[in-house]
């Protein structure tokens, strides 16, 4: 009777690691990829010119950043708009790069670094 009690509750802890294993190689998984959706598209400094206009949505705007092949990914962006602190952006027309990370486009697009500045801010 002990035997086998002790069995069960072993077959039951080994499920128990197998699925807090899996758990955390799930969550590993996901910060990776999260972070890998942040890097630049392309390794080639093509030079793009990409225009925030006065009363865009954040939304908008990084669906144009995806539609001009800026960024990797919408969702990893507007993620990572909504932890930044400052996250105004500047309406304006900006000189950006295919192989900027989401990071040096947020912060240029919040800086206002344009090259014609419009009257708004988004």
């Amino acid at each position: 009777m002990i035997k086998v009690a002790r069995k069960r509750r072993k077959g039951k802890l080994k499920k128990v690691w197998l699925i807090l294993g899996l758990f955390i190689l799930l969550i590993m998984l996901s910060i990776g990829t999260y972070f890998f959706m942040l890097t630049a598209p392309e390794k080639e400094k093509n030079l793009v010119t990409f225009t925030v206009s006065p009363g865009m949505s954040k939304l908008e705007i990084v669906d144009n950043l995806k539609s001009a092949g800026l960024i990797r990914s919408k969702t990893a962006t507007l993620i990572y708009l909504s932890l930044l602190k400052n996250n105004n952006v500047q309406a304006a027309s900006y000189e950006v790069s295919r192989d900027m990370n989401v990071k040096e486009i947020v912060e240029k697009l919040v800086s206002g670094d344009a090259i014609k500045k419009l009257k708004d801010t988004v």
